[in-house]
C-alpha cells in the first residue's frame, strides 16, 4: 500500500479517535445530569387512608423512592417523620399519597401569641371568626366526599400517567387561572385517585387553592375548592382563622393607640 494511502488512513483513524473524545466529553455532564435526575429519593407517603382530624402514627406513615426530577422542596422527606408525629392530618388522604409541608401549616401560633392580648383583642376575633363562618355556610355549595370521585387515572404504553402540574408556585387562597396550570407525566406508582388527570385541566380554572402550591407539584383535588361556593372544610378554617387574625390585628391597633391618647392626656 503506498504511503500516501497509510497516512491517509492513520489521520482518519486519529480523527475519528479525536471526535469520539471531544464527543464523550462534551456529553458527560449531560449523562451525569440526567444521572441525578432520575437518581431514587425517598419520600414519605401514606401508608393507610386517613380521614381529615386523625392524628398522625408512625404506623399510618411510608416511604417511596421516586426520581430526583419529581421530587419539590414541599414533600415531606421520611426523616423529617418525627416532626409530624401526634399532629392532626388536616385533610384526608389516601394511602400511597405524598405529604407536603403546606398541608401541615402551624397555625397555633397566631392563637398562642394573641392569648395573652387583652379581652377586647380575644373578643374581636371570636367574633370575626363566627361571622366568617355563617358567610361561609351562607356560600356552601353541596358537600362532596374527599378526595372527590375522579376518572380511574389511565397510564400510558411507558406505564406514566400525564396529570394536572402546577406551573408556578400558587399562594394559599389564590384563584387559579389556565397561566398556573400545565401538564406533566409522572410513574403510575407515584400517584392515587387524589390527582388530577391531564384531561381535567380545565375543570380546575376558577378554583381556589385551600393551601400554597408550589411549582412542579402534581395538583391533588383535596388541595382545591369552588371559589365562589366552597365545599371543603379546610377552606372555612381558613376563611375563619384569616378573619379572626385581621380582626385581633386590626383591635389590638385601635386599642394600643386608645390607650397611648388616654395616657397623653394631662
Amino acid at each position: 500500500m503506498k504511503p500516501f494511502i497509510l497516512s491517509f488512513l492513520a489521520g482518519l483513524v486519529l480523527a475519528s479517535v479525536a471526535v469520539a473524545g471531544v464527543a464523550f466529553f462534551a456529553l458527560s455532564p449531560r449523562i451525569r445530569e440526567v444521572r441525578q435526575e432520575w437518581a431514587l429519593t425517598p419520600v414519605l407517603v401514606m401508608a393507610q387512608d386517613l380521614s381529615a382530624g386523625e392524628q398522625i402514627t408512625y404506623d399510618v406513615l411510608s416511604q417511596r423512592a421516586i426520581p430526583a426530577r419529581f421530587v419539590t422542596d414541599s414533600m415531606v422527606r421520611p426523616e423529617e417523620a418525627p416532626s409530624l408525629i401526634k399532629r392532626p392530618l388536616p385533610l384526608a388522604l389516601k394511602a400511597g399519597d405524598i405529604l407536603l409541608w403546606g398541608m401541615f401549616a402551624d397555625h397555633s401560633a397566631p392563637d398562642a401569641c394573641f392569648a395573652a392580648i387583652s379581652p377586647k383583642v380575644h373578643a374581636a376575633g371570636q367574633t370575626a371568626r363566627d361571622e366568617a363562618i355563617s358567610r361561609f355556610g351562607e356560600r356552601m355549595g353541596d358537600p362532596l366526599p374527599t378526595p372527590d370521585p375522579v376518572p380511574v387515572l389511565k397510564a400510558d404504553a411507558s406505564g406514566e400517567i400525564s396529570v394536572v402540574v402546577a406551573a408556578a408556585e400558587i399562594p394559599e387562597g389564590k384563584v387559579i387561572d389556565a397561566s398556573l396550570l400545565t401538564v406533566g407525566k409522572f410513574p403510575s406508582y407515584m400517584l392515587t385517585s387524589s390527582f388530577v388527570p391531564a384531561e381535567q385541566l380545565r375543570e380546575l380554572v376558577g378554583t381556589r387553592a385551600v393551601l400554597p402550591i408550589q411549582a412542579k407539584d402534581a395538583l391533588m383535588w383535596q388541595l382545591l375548592d369552588h371559589a365562589e361556593r366552597p365545599k371543603r372544610v379546610i377552606t372555612c378554617m381558613s376563611e375563619a382563622g384569616a378573619a379572626k387574625s385581621e380582626a385581633r390585628k386590626r383591635t389590638m391597633s385601635e386599642e394600643a393607640a386608645a390607650f397611648v391618647r388616654g395616657q397623653e392626656k394631662p
